[in-house]
């Protein structure tokens, strides 16, 4: 499941309850929002997590699941390059 959080959220600090995520019923959980800082190159975070709670640091199939959602809501043209952090 992924769960897009107001750009105002720390995503980087966020608290993370792995009884929460036990309860979802999902294995992998991805938090994700987009970038709020102009200064900074990239357009969106991501944070997977994965039952009990362990958080997965370079799993790159959260951006495969997220790319195309951020190409989307940010209307970004599909012809360009972004960066992204998890």
């Amino acid at each position: 499941i992924v769960y897009v959080l107001d750009e105002k959220e720390d995503l980087k600090n966020l608290p993370i309850n792995s009884q929460f995520l036990g309860k979802s019923g999902f294995k992998i959980n991805i938090y994700t929002a987009a970038q709020s800082n102009a200064l900074l190159s990239e357009r969106f975070h991501s944070r997977m997590f994965i039952v009990p709670g362990d958080e997965d640091h370079v799993c790159g199939s959260a951006h495969c699941l997220t790319v195309p959602y951020w190409y989307k809501r940010l209307e970004i043209d599909p012809t360009s390059k972004v960066t992204a952090r998890q």
